[in-house]
């Protein structure tokens, strides 16, 4: 081949490459002119013209874009095209509102079986670096359940960030993406520290892994290892811990096995026998027939095995009275009354005694015709 004729081919080769698309003018001009709800539709024409070109006019096209329904579409589309940086730059400029529904946009996309999305936002993190935590990039996760947010959400929980914020932000997501299998990991949080306000909050994320309060609804099999997890750790954990385990289990509908810690939480109160003990007083008094005033004052106790709280021993100390036996006003032919006094928790026997001696002495301060001091077996509540 001659030099002029391999001359000739290579130019004319060239020219004939570097020749745009006979639609790309008009693409380009129907993106420069579309109004803000068109530039989606607009941009993916130009791509289809030239992604070249539409991968040079996505920054600007995402900026014109009006947020909502059909911007979230448009950034799923060009992430899907391998506009990553663009859609990355363009939320993160978001007003926060908008941002977070952005994200949310983007995690249900994920959450369908999207995986562009779900790497993207996984790669988000490697990008933004702890602002993927402060910001809503995180709560994509939610329903992101590739190996690699899942991995991403679990290094994050291990490593007990000592940002409070956003650690217990991270634990609310990790355990409403993996659901019960995060029990394990949570379970290991649990007996790897004593920080009270750390393990409030992790027994509290126990409920998360269940579904509680999702769309898709409270899954029956999860809330069973959930409410397993928790009595099993219940005996290591601290008082004012108990209480929120207590609250744990009642939003799960597990009542009977929140009664059953009451045992535990209060366990420094336990009589030698086991059982929980309350202090009760009941002030019967009687005007009589010809007006005279008798009071007898019956000292007892309420004693449970420990699966009831104190609040509901409290509310139930009338009812629970009224197991011993009353008869002033009807021995006098007058009218009486009865006035009921209980410890606000279970008592040692000291402190029962105390409580006996300061009721006594509260109603020896009334006048009375006659006074008499009754000490009265102790009531079990079950």
């Amino acid at each position: 081949m001659s030099l002029l004729l391999a001359l000739t081919l290579m130019f004319g080769s060239t020219a004939w490459a570097a020749k745009p698309p006979a639609c790309l003018k008009v693409t380009q001009k129907e993106l420069a002119d579309a109004s803000p709800t068109q530039v989606p539709a607009a941009w993916e024409n130009l791509r289809a013209c030239d992604a070249a070109a539409a991968q040079a006019a996505l920054p600007a096209a995402l900026k014109r874009t009006v947020v909502g329904e059909n911007s979230s579409e448009f950034a799923i589309a060009a992430i899907n095209a391998g506009g990553d940086v663009a859609v990355r730059d363009w939320v993160s400029s978001l007003q926060s509102d908008d941002r977070a529904r952005t994200i949310a946009k983007l995690a249900e996309a994920c959450g369908s079986g999207n995986a562009q999305v779900g790497a993207f936002i996984v790669n988000t993190q490697a990008v933004v670096g702890d602002r993927f935590w402060t910001e809503p990039w995180y709560r994509a996760l939610t329903t992101c359940r590739t190996p690699e947010a899942q991995k991403l959400l679990t290094d994050e929980v291990r490593n007990r960030s000592k940002e409070r914020a956003r650690y217990f932000s991270a634990l609310e997501v990790y355990a409403k993406n993996l659901g019960p299998a995060a029990i394990p990991t949570l379970s290991d949080l649990v007996i790897g520290t004593a920080d009270q306000e750390e393990l409030v909050n992790l027994v509290s994320t126990f409920a998360y892994t269940t579904g509680l309060g999702s769309v898709e609804g409270q899954n029956p099999e999860a809330t069973a290892a959930a409410v397993a997890a928790i009595v099993k750790l219940a005996p290591t954990l601290p008082p004012k811990v108990l209480d929120q385990a207590r609250i744990t289990l009642m939003s799960l509908g597990a009542n009977a096995e929140a009664d059953n810690i009451a045992g535990l939480r209060y366990a420094s109160a336990k009589w030698p026998d086991g059982s929980l003990h309350y202090g009760l007083v009941v002030i019967e008094t009687a005007t009589c027939k010809r007006g005279k005033v008798r009071e007898i004052v019956h000292l007892g106790e309420i004693s449970n095995p420990g699966t009831t709280w104190p609040e509901t021993i409290v509310a139930e100390a009338e009812s629970i009275s009224m197991g011993w036996t009353y008869g002033l006003a009807e021995a006098c032919k007058g009218t009486g009354s009865n006035t009921v006094f209980v410890t606000g928790g279970p008592v040692s026997p000291e402190e029962l005694a105390t409580f006996h001696q300061e009721q006594t002495t509260a109603a020896q301060a009334k006048v009375v015709s006659k006074r008499e001091v009754r000490v009265e077996a102790a009531i079990v509540r079950p």
